[in-house]
């Protein structure tokens, strides 16, 4: 069953070693300076996406298991799996009940054709309670821990609140508890999700064409467009939008 698969999961995600000192100097720092959840969580996540670089070591024991909170340390990467057990437990340590979680970014809402098994899974996120999430946010109903947020520490340009697309509508089993079950993942909601064009043109009195567009992009969408901005950098960025605009 999907609830005896947890119990693989649940001594090695969830590690009970002291943490490094890297990572005990800024969750100390993070209680004097953030005075909300919010404020620690984001805190925690950018520390994380910002000094952990992202590279994945999916061969021999670390195919399934996360590397030693110490290592991660010092190394200064990791792969999903790392980076979501070295955030659990920073958020832990500030008193913030957040897990790691298994999920299937190819099978999605398939995973149950495949049968319980930890092969079942090719990446790890992270879910924390729902309590005071803004809505729109990623909420999944998780059985016995309640409503739960999904976030991904992996993915740099996604920010919380959203949901990589990969992710959406699959299922997830939580690394938290030995009665775990699979949970469904959220999929965005159309209203906090899309792309907006608005165009005020004016014609002169010559004839001459005078425009101005102005573009919003948010959820998921807004996501495509910043990863975009990072890639090319600035100067790219307003060429590449120069010749979408040239378009319309």
């Amino acid at each position: 069953t999907w609830s005896s698969v947890v119990n693989w999961p649940l001594p090695i995600f969830n590690q009970p070693a002291p943490l490094p000192a890297l990572a005990q100097k800024r969750v100390d720092q993070w209680k004097r300076d953030c005075h909300t959840t919010d404020d620690k969580v984001r805190a925690a996540l950018t520390w994380v996406e910002g000094n952990f670089r992202y590279f994945s070591m999916a061969m021999g024991d670390h195919n399934l298991k996360p590397r030693p909170l110490q290592e991660i340390c010092a190394t200064r990467f990791g792969d999903c799996k790392d980076k979501s057990v070295l955030l659990s437990r920073l958020l832990r340590e500030l008193g913030i009940e957040v897990w790691p979680a298994l999920v299937n970014t190819y099978w999605q809402d398939r995973i149950q054709e495949y049968g319980p098994s930890p092969y079942a899974f090719n990446h790890a996120i992270v879910v924390m309670p729902a309590d005071g999430a803004p809505e729109g946010w990623p909420v999944a109903n998780a059985g016995a821990l309640g409503e739960q947020v999904i976030f991904d520490p992996t993915d740099s340009a996604t920010p919380l609140g959203v949901l990589p697309i990969a992710v959406q509508g699959g299922w997830g089993l939580v690394a938290a508890r030995e009665d775990g079950a699979l949970i469904e993942m959220p999929v965005a909601q159309p209203a906090f999700t899309g792309f907006e064009r608005v165009i005020r043109a004016e014609i002169g009195e010559q004839g001459e064409l005078a425009a101005h567009v102005e573009e919003t992009a948010c959820g998921n969408e807004g996501v495509s467009v910043h990863s975009m901005r990072a890639s090319l950098r600035d100067d790219r960025f307003a060429r590449a939008l120069e010749r979408r605009l040239n378009d319309v």
